[in-house]
């Protein structure tokens, strides 16, 4: 089969390969001038790490090169858009990638079951390729820049986090600019922290400070260099599968010093994405700076005018207000006719719209975490190609996983504050074991060993059916 895979970060080079070795034909096509995706130098903000251990990012049987390197400590951007590059030459799968090219539409006929991609290209020209008989889109990671009002009259510089570059605030403070950042995600985090770091005055702006998961007590201690106690990660693994409100999980987690803030403590559990931040970096955030918790009423020249009246002399607005998977999104068409995004509100297992059965989106939910998450989803693509359910069965599940809202407004399930994160998982997981793509075994294996052993390994039923449909290739590492 023909396939075209959109995104070559992590999800994207492991489904590409997958995928080539079970005898697809792929082209995958990517925007920037590299692999890496997230991890690219153009997308990492100043400070930007995993906030996961090592363990947690390799890609299946591909281990990180630095053998001696802690895999329980966390690696910088760099280091992991170098070791990204480092898989794509391994497996050799720069062949298949077209560079700076964006996909623009994606063109579906009923009759012949295949579609088209028009691209723009580098140098801005257009392009159509295909017939594809099924279209992959990883993108995960379109900037998302709120609107103010009065926005237009700020004589100030607005930025989203992703464009946080080391110049910008060395710049920022050989000029003594007033900086705001604004939000209180994982990301806001780390650059809340890498100002602190360099000395950089800012007001920290946000509705409510962000619960993470602690580093130290649930992976290994950065202090003592001693993993976190058997205890805790057992505490942190039961906390996954508990069958009982998030809420109360997560009271147990913050009981026992598994989460923690770097803001004053509040009782909104949905302030929950499942970051990660160590020890040292609470104890700093919460120190050493200014947290001002209010929502942006409207900009002034060279100030923010906060809902309650008072207002933040600002030269800098940091919006640290996290990213779309799709900004701007494909044009999607069937037999010529435009689908709009907004009207759709089912969506099969999170993933094919079933009016456009021949694209599937993966990064409104995760069947996994780092790159194993691509190697899952590999393999769900697969088992969905062998015996692809009729147009009308996928709508009729679609319906019964749909809440009424428009499905490609309410952002990424990791992502979305309306529900908890942990709630979330387990009702999207539910499906994949109801139709057999995985069982309750697969998940609670992968789970414990994630969380209390610290082995990143696949679903082994997911494995086990990747395996028995890979070809052999010569000269090809599997």
């Amino acid at each position: 089969m023909r396939i075209a895979v959109i995104g070559a970060g992590w999800s994207g080079l492991a489904i590409a390969q997958v995928l080539r070795d079970c005898g697809m034909q792929v082209s995958c096509y990517e925007h920037l001038d590299d692999v890496g995706g997230t991890w690219h130098r153009s997308l990492a903000y100043a400070g930007l790490k995993t906030d996961v251990p090592l363990y947690r990012c390799e890609f299946y049987n591909f281990p990180y090169p630095d053998r001696d390197r802690n895999r329980m400590e966390r690696i910088s951007a760099a280091q992991m858009f170098d070791y990204c590059q480092q898989y794509a030459r391994d497996r050799d799968l720069y062949p298949l990638i077209s560079f700076n090219t964006s996909v623009k539409s994606l063109h579906y006929s009923t009759e012949t079951k295949t579609c088209y991609l028009d691209l723009i290209l580098e140098d801005g020209s257009s392009s159509t390729v295909g017939p594809f008989d099924f279209v992959v889109s990883t993108q995960f990671n379109a900037p998302r820049l709120p609107k103010f009002t009065g926005q237009e009259q700020f004589s100030g510089q607005i930025l989203h986090s992703n464009d946080v570059k080391e110049t910008v605030v060395a710049d920022a403070i050989a000029n003594a600019k007033k900086v705001v950042l604004l939000g209180g995600s994982k990301a806001a985090t780390d650059i809340a922290y890498y100002l602190t770091q360099q000395g950089c005055p800012f007001t920290w702006l946000m509705r409510s400070p962000y619960w993470f998961a602690n580093y130290n007590k649930a992976f290994y201690d950065l202090k003592t260099k001693k993993l976190a106690p058997y205890y805790l990660r057992y505490l942190h693994y039961l906390g996954m599968l508990a069958p009982l409100p998030s809420e109360w999980r997560l009271r147990v987690w913050r009981w026992v010093g598994l989460l923690h803030t770097p803001g004053t403590p509040q009782d909104d559990f949905t302030k929950f994405h499942l970051g990660w931040v160590d020890e040292e970096q609470i104890e700093t955030l919460a120190t050493q700076t200014h947290q001002v918790y209010d929502n942006i009423s409207r900009l002034k020249q060279n100030s923010i005018v906060l809902d309650n009246g008072s207002e933040i002399p600002c030269d800098l607005l940091v919006c640290a207000t996290g990213c779309n998977p799709l900004e701007p999104p494909i044009a999607l068409f069937v037999d010529g006719e435009p689908i709009a995004y907004e009207n759709i509100t089912s969506v099969y297992r999170s993933s094919i719209i079933p009016e456009v059965p021949c694209l599937c989106f993966t990064g409104y939910f995760h069947l996994g975490v780092g790159p194993i998450n691509g190697y899952h989803r590999a393999g769900w693509i697969l088992r969905h190609l062998e015996n692809p359910p009729s147009v009308e069965k996928m709508k009729a599940i679609a319906d019964t996983e749909s809440d009424d809202r428009p499905f490609f407004q309410k952002g990424p399930a990791a992502f979305d504050s309306s529900q908890n994160f942990l709630d979330r998982v387990r009702k999207a997981w539910l499906p994949f074991i109801e139709d057999g793509f995985l069982t309750r075994k697969d998940a609670q294996q992968f789970l414990k060993q994630l969380n209390v052993d610290f082995k990143l390994a696949p679903f082994s039923t997911v494995e086990s059916f990747i395996e028995s449909r890979r070809k052999p290739l010569c000269g090809i590492k599997n």
